[in-house]
């Protein structure tokens, strides 16, 4: 396309110009300066016995007006190398550029360099502003010159060219590169950058023409520093042994709980001769925490006879963190199907949080002997998300009147990590509080979230429900719950911690409200503490007679701790006698040593 266009752009340039004369012409095609060498018809080859005169279009300042057509700006040199160099490896990305002319960072005009990488995938964090961007971090590889500061030197670790992270787009699957302002791009040497990471596609053929480098502006259209063009120098990428299809599911999929999991797979090439299958699974438990044999099932399976592919038991090894499951001898699972392997329920344990799609399940083949790799670990394609405990990022208590003993609007505020789903219950600890009623009426704009807009109030657990009707977006805004008529204790501290908050997510962490006013002075104390001892003997076996008297109430599930230095017990479990040992729970008292 290239010399067809320019070559007849300059053929018409010349024959309007010179007539039916011999002439040459240099043309540039993107990079690549090419000769036009036009004959006239009224001449033989072989008659020609002059040199032929020759115009550089680029220079000759008859063709000014057509040097942008004719002698572009292009990158004289852009190579891109790949760590590891195999299909679907997560890959640092080398970028190797010189411009044909410097490009300038600036406050007037930002300059950009641009990659299109089609069959490639981001790997990075999603932008914090834009959920369609990836950032990808940007290394300055450039060497600093022997005795030059790497502060002062061009495109070092100390003073880099290009801005990190870049942005990767999604939508368009381009990779944004963008110049310090202050910087400038240099024409006389090569720029070298590494980016961190891209998946690389299943295949490449050498120096691919469909990866593209640009060197745009934020000024648009208007001003384009050099044009899109295909990169120079690519690698090429062997598809090898490959999966078509890898899956990884999990049900259910809910933070450190058992659960199954299930591996689809489908390989592009026929596997056999008892080769072993692979997953990789870290931060992934299992709930015996030992390793050894592992029972399986292929009932999710589209076939009911795919169990005939594979011997029965598969082996975890603990250290390593993988599953591996094993051809049967002399069969063969052909390319293309597709099986479904199953871990029978509560063997294995979910981690705290796992993304959607996790890159960190891998799955790869090996001869049976683990010698010889036949499909190379490969990240699965899709994988269920394990959602993080829902947790409360803030959390506040006021109070309408502050008076000890009085009735009070309590006002709760809140923000979670996660959304509040319809069917999640959140749990307020109010200690000391009390309430003339069990369904305590809510007030405001976010009753409605819950259940008959009421809290439920379990009076000797100071405990308060609300259960969620409506999913609540508590991550994105503060949530404000207005609880009427609750009657305060005597005392409370200021961000007192016996006022706990949590959710019904199995294992949640109770959490202390993060602020709450002082009540009542802000004084707690034992009125009256005191220790009888019989017999009063040192270093011999007593009982001891405990008598309490505190300033405040306590209910079910406080918990009254003495600290009794120097006195040991030969049982964790000690019994409670006495007229009010009904008041502890199975009237017995728990002994720490430590």
């Amino acid at each position: 396309p290239c010399l067809g266009g320019l070559g007849q752009r300059c053929w018409r340039l010349l024959t309007s110009a010179v007539g039916p004369t011999n002439m040459g012409v240099v043309c540039r095609c993107g990079w690549l300066p090419f000769l036009l060498l036009l004959v006239s018809p009224r001449r033989a080859l072989g008659q020609i016995a002059a040199a032929t005169p020759w115009l550089d279009v680029c220079t000759a300042e008859e063709y000014t007006d057509y040097r942008e057509e004719l002698c572009p700006d292009t990158f004289r040199v852009s190579t891109l190398a790949f760590n590891p160099l195999y299909a679907r490896a997560i890959a640092n990305v080398t970028v190797l550029m010189q411009p044909s002319k410097d490009l300038a960072g600036s406050t007037q005009k930002q300059q950009y360099v641009t990659l299109d990488l089609p069959g490639f995938l981001a790997i990075g964090t999603v932008n914090p502003e834009n959920g369609l961007l990836r950032d990808l971090s940007v290394t300055a590889s450039n060497p600093s010159a022997v005795g030059q500061d790497p502060a002062l030197s061009y495109n070092t670790n100390d003073n880099p060219l290009f801005k990190s992270p870049a942005e990767y787009d999604t939508l368009t699957r381009k990779l944004k590169l963008t110049v310090v302002v202050g910087q400038t791009l240099s024409a006389s040497m090569d720029t070298e950058i590494v980016i961190c990471c891209l998946k690389l596609p299943d295949s490449s053929v050498r120096d691919n023409l469909a990866y593209r480098i640009m060197g745009p502006t934020d000024l648009g259209d208007a001003i384009i520093s050099i044009r899109d063009e295909p990169i120079k120098s690519t690698p090429y990428i062997d598809p090898g042994f490959q999966w078509e299809f890898l899956m990884v599911g999990f049900k259910p999929a809910v933070s450190m709980s058992p659960t199954v999991m299930s591996l689809t797979i489908r390989p592009a090439n026929s596997i056999s001769n008892r080769a072993r299958i692979i997953l990789k699974l870290p931060k992934i438990q299992r709930v015996l925490n030992e390793s050894g044999v592992v029972y399986f099932n292929t009932g999710s399976s589209g076939d009911a006879g795919d169990w005939m592919f594979f011997a029965p038991e598969a082996l975890w090894d603990k250290e390593m963190e993988t599953i591996t499951y094993f051809l049967r001898e002399s069969k063969v699972l052909p390319a293309g199907r597709e099986v479904t392997l199953s871990t029978i329920p509560g063997e294995f344990k979910l981690p705290v949080e796992m993304e959607t799609n996790s890159q960190s399940l891998m799955v790869e083949a090996r001869s049976f002997d683990n010698i010889d790799n036949i499909i190379r670990a490969t990240a699965v394609f899709q994988s269920s998300p394990v959602p993080h405990v829902r947790m409360f990022t803030h959390s506040s208590i006021s109070y309408s009147n502050n008076v000890p003993y009085e009735m009070s609007m309590v006002t709760l505020t809140f923000r979670t990590n996660r959304p509040c789903f319809v069917g999640t219950t959140i749990y307020l600890r109010l200690s000391g509080f009390q309430s003339q009623v069990t369904l305590v009426t809510l007030k405001g704009d976010t009753k409605v979230y819950f259940q008959n807009e009421v809290a439920t109030f379990h009076l000797p657990e100071n405990l308060i429900e609300l259960k969620v009707v409506q999913t609540i977006y508590s991550d994105e805004s503060d949530i404000v719950v207005q609880l009427l008529d609750l009657i305060l204790p005597a005392a409370l501290y200021a961000n007192d911690s016996s006022l706990v908050i949590w959710n019904s997510d199995p294992g949640a962490p109770k959490q202390p409200v993060t602020m709450s006013p002082e009540v009542g002075g802000g004084i707690k104390t034992f009125l009256r503490s005191q220790l009888a001892f019989v017999p009063p003997e040192p270093r011999m076996p007593a009982n001891i007679t405990i008598t309490l008297l505190p300033s405040i109430f306590f209910y079910q599930e406080d918990q009254i701790v003495l600290h009794l230095y120097g006195f040991r017990c030969v049982s964790s479990q000690i019994p409670l006698l006495g007229e009010d040992a009904f008041r502890i729970n199975k009237r017995t008292a728990v002994w720490n040593a430590a």
